[in-house]
């Protein structure tokens, strides 16, 4: 009997706060000068929400977002956000594409430390477009720049970027994190395709 009522509380909970999406994204640091002893070989995040949708130009685009709070306020939280601009959607079922310099974007803030990443080349692929939940991977390499209060965004160092994702679609929430990872100068007008 209980095991039946948490089941329809989940179900409950489905319905009134409505499906986010998810996945799973590795970012490995690719630097060959020099490693520390402590940093961390490849960070990984799962993000609470990731959304697709095509947009006016008739791109697929896939966006998601990971974030953990901390007690001791915003300074010592963390979030990640990433969208993707693949191209024409599929015309069936799934697509495979080549990414080039406008098809990644990434922000990450980790306590004082920022960064943000442009595509270089890799590829992806969706499946399941003729569902409600797309399902996608990606293996793309990127360039990342780091922020300083004193140098402001420099650096020019590469990561490769490694996820799969279960994306609702749901354009306004989707469009909503897109235009933050092209915030100041990550826009892809600017970007050579």
């Amino acid at each position: 009997m209980i095991s039946v009522r948490c089941g329809l509380v989940g179900l409950t909970l489905v319905f009134v706060i409505g499906c986010q999406g998810s996945g799973t994204v590795h970012m490995v640091a690719l630097g060959t000068k020099k490693i520390g002893p402590t940093e961390p070989l490849m960070i990984t995040v799962h993000p609470q929400e990731c959304h697709a949708w095509v947009n006016e130009k008739d791109e697929l685009c896939v966006s998601m977002r990971h974030g953990r709070r901390s007690i001791l306020g915003r300074l010592f939280g963390q979030e990640t956000t990433l969208s993707l601009v693949l191209g024409p959607p599929p015309a069936g079922d799934s697509r495979d594409y080549t990414a080039g310099r406008s098809t990644l974007r990434a922000r990450r803030r980790q306590g004082l430390s920022h960064v943000r990443a442009m595509s270089l080349t890799g590829a992806a692929a969706v499946w399941d477009f003729d569902k409600s939940t797309i399902r996608g991977r990606f293996r793309i390499l990127a360039k990342q720049q780091s922020f300083s209060v004193l140098t402001g965004w420099s650096g020019d160092s590469r990561i490769q970027y490694v996820g799969e994702f279960k994306a609702d679609r749901n354009a306004a929430s989707g469009k909503r994190l897109l235009d933050f990872t092209e915030d100041e100068v990550m826009s892809r007008d600017k970007a050579t395709r």
